[in-house]
């Protein structure tokens, strides 16, 4: 694979290459995976190891086949179906797998995937809308989120004129009904924070870590019809 097409793929990893079984034939082919076309990419990864308990140079012990998604610029799901080098150590018998650098350990989607995920989100796209974009589900945009959320601190002495709130399918793992609330900077349609849980315990208490300044300056507010969400914003938004 040469640097070209990691360069359009967004592949960062210098040691992924094609995978040989497949150098005299074509490396992608298109496949039904999960009820819908992808392009599965053949990869191989492998590099010099040392061993993390004795630092003694590893011996090649097999290789396994991990699947991950990854960005696609043809329409389609694209799969980088790698071939990862095992190694086991001569000496202490510690095994190791060759890591691919683009993607978290245990994760089958690529950090490029996930970083597209915030981004779309930052735009108020509706989250089922980016997540067939993505070929990726709602429970996969809620862990992308959580992945990044230490990096970001919500300013709590700020908020705009112009606030609207929407909820969203957030699933179990991520609140405990389901469903949580996008805020949403009604007037550049930005997503300011992402509320966990909808209920009107968690909501007032959300919104109270805001300084009296920074609830004093909302406006209008916009929200569904669900009436016990009018009556707390007035309670809490001054």
């Amino acid at each position: 694979m040469d640097n070209n097409i990691k360069l359009l793929l967004g592949i960062t990893d210098p040691n992924l290459t094609i995978d040989p079984k497949y150098q005299y034939t074509s490396y992608i082919e298109e496949k039904i995976i999960k009820n819908s076309k992808a392009l599965l990419c053949h990869l191989y990864l492998s590099y010099p190891m040392y061993c993390p308990n004795c630092k003694t140079l590893m011996l090649h012990n097999g290789t396994k086949v991990v699947n991950n998604v990854h960005l696609s610029s043809t329409g389609k799901k694209l799969v980088l179906s790698i071939r990862k080098q095992k190694y086991l150590c001569p000496e202490c018998k510690k095994t190791v797998t060759a890591k691919f650098k683009d993607t978290n350990y245990h994760d089958h989607f690529s950090n490029a995937v996930k970083a597209k995920l915030v981004r779309d989100l930052s735009l108020s796209r509706p989250m089922c809308e980016i997540a067939a974009d993505s070929f990726t589900s709602s429970n996969t945009i809620i862990r992308s989120i959580e992945s990044v959320e230490n990096n970001f601190k919500v300013n709590r002495n700020w908020l705009p004129s112009h606030l609207s709130l929407d909820d969203f399918k957030s699933g179990k793992r991520f609140s405990s009904s389901g469903m949580s609330m996008c805020l949403i900077n009604a007037v550049n349609h930005r997503i300011i924070d992402i509320i966990p849980e909808r209920n009107n315990k968690f909501l007032r208490n959300y919104f109270i870590q805001y300084s009296y300044r920074a609830r004093l300056s909302v406006m209008t507010i916009t929200v569904d019809l669900y009436a016990p969400h009018r009556s707390l914003i007035k309670g809490v938004i001054p």
